[in-house]
């Protein structure tokens, strides 16, 4: 099986400029639309993000918009998209309202599309088109306590899915998070030049304690297992009571803890906080029990996954092109110093 840590971008890629990358996704993207029985004189194709992925809106003159999906090299093989749907499956089976696949003009979910002029080629995929926006602001109280009960009946639902024999997926550890060979693109947090000597002195001690926690809170099948990894409200799309939970493309083996250490991510410092993961517990416990134990590791996932936001910041400050539902400017370097800045002060308070 193919070790998803050992995948890279093409060095001719990783040379393109953000615009070039962006042309270098259109021309996949176009290559791809006969699968799904279509052309670039027959549909319209607009781009909605460039992040990890490219993701296009497909409009069709003769029927419903679908979604694109052309993913990036790192993390990804024909096994770990279909590992995804399965679980998607799953969870559509159970009530939860996920992105649908479409199969393509062969029965096929994935379509391989080759670039040889790149020395590379790309997975892609398409998905309907689901109703609703998602959030540019926190929303209102009611809907955390809505999205802690997703977030347990979707732990449910892993703690009883049957992985297939191909099942090839990420996975959320202290290694994939702190270490060179990690879930962001390999971007390393200290790296980031922000950081004085002292700062990554205080980063690193606040680092080995999360994994002598870590150690301790152990893996079992309660506490850990297949994990959504990113519930932001950015990655949900709202439509009146409706909640759809999108961008299963990080979903990996990790802790269910990490799934609420990530609800506020990029927002960790509210001064509502408090109060909104109160509601968010309250709506996951009322389907999924939560004891004293797992409340006390939620600290340690929080600071876990700013060190991934960390990451992320110097990622998203290469080449990133947003779409909507995220709640700041991700690519504003002035916001992701003091971002950074503020995850020293977190873990400067986690060490007391």
């Amino acid at each position: 099986m193919v070790d998803l840590y050992k995948l890279r971008e093409s060095k001719t890629f990783s040379e393109l400029t953000t615009e070039e990358k962006i042309a270098y996704f259109t021309e996949v993207a176009e290559q791809a639309l006969p699968y799904w029985g279509c052309s670039a004189q027959t549909a319209e194709l607009r781009l909605l993000n460039y992040t990890e992925n490219a993701t296009f809106e497909v409009k069709p003159a003769d029927r419903e918009h679908f979604i694109m999906r052309i993913h990036r090299n790192l993390y990804t093989t024909t096994d770990s998209i279909r590992s995804e749907f399965m679980w998607l499956d799953s969870l559509r089976e159970d009530g939860i309202n996920v992105p649908e696949p479409i199969a393509d003009k062969h029965g096929e979910y994935v379509a391989v599309i080759p670039m040889p002029q790149y020395g590379d080629f790309r997975y892609v995929d398409c998905s309907k088109f689901e109703q609703g926006v998602a959030p540019l602001e926190i929303p209102n109280m009611e809907r955390f306590e809505q999205l802690g009960e997703i977030i347990g009946r979707v732990h449910n639902n892993s703690e009883k899915f049957q992985r297939p024999a191909y099942y090839q997926r990420l996975e959320w550890s202290a290694d994939t998070t702190f270490c060179r060979r990690n879930n962001y693109h390999y971007e390393y947090y200290k790296d980031n030049s922000i950081f004085s000597r002292e700062d990554l002195q205080i980063l690193e001690a606040a680092e080995s304690k999360i994994r002598s926690k870590l150690d301790e809170y152990g893996k079992t099948a309660e506490n850990y297992g297949l994990i959504h990894s990113d519930f932001r409200f950015s990655n949900i799309l709202l439509d009146e009571s409706r909640f759809t939970v999108l961008d299963f493309d990080d979903c990996g083996e990790g802790w269910y803890m990490y799934d609420l250490g990530s609800v506020l991510a990029l927002n960790e410092d509210r001064e509502d906080a408090g109060e909104i993961m109160e509601r968010v517990f309250k709506g996951y416990s009322s389907v999924r029990p939560l004891d004293g134990r797992d409340v006390d590791m939620f600290e340690t996932f929080q600071l876990m996954r700013r060190y991934g936001m960390i990451c992320v910041g110097m990622f998203f400050n290469k080449s990133v092109v947003l779409g909507a539902g995220e709640s700041i400017d991700s690519t504003d370097g002035n916001w992701w110093n003091n971002y950074y800045k503020s995850v020293v002060t977190a873990a400067e308070s986690y060490l007391r």
